[in-house]
């Protein structure tokens, strides 16, 4: 009796550091995900100046072609 007594509260023991183990693993992924959006949200914001630097640089090719055409 006293041996299962003994392999329950190891088993609470160790159930209860999967536990810890769980929400330790589950805080991570979640501040994992935060910083994958605010990656997503910087490469985005990047992405649409470097689109918008294009514009500009096609739009300059444009008047330079012009102006060796004279």
């Amino acid at each position: 009796m006293r041996q299962m007594q003994e392999m329950e509260d190891r088993h609470g023991r160790d159930a209860g550091g999967f536990q810890d183990t769980i929400a330790r693993l589950e805080s991570e992924i979640a501040n994992m995900k935060d910083e994958m959006a605010r990656h997503l949200r910087e490469y985005q914001d990047l992405l649409n100046i470097k689109m918008a630097l294009d514009i500009e640089i096609a739009t300059y090719r444009k008047l330079l072609e012009g102006e060796e055409r004279r």
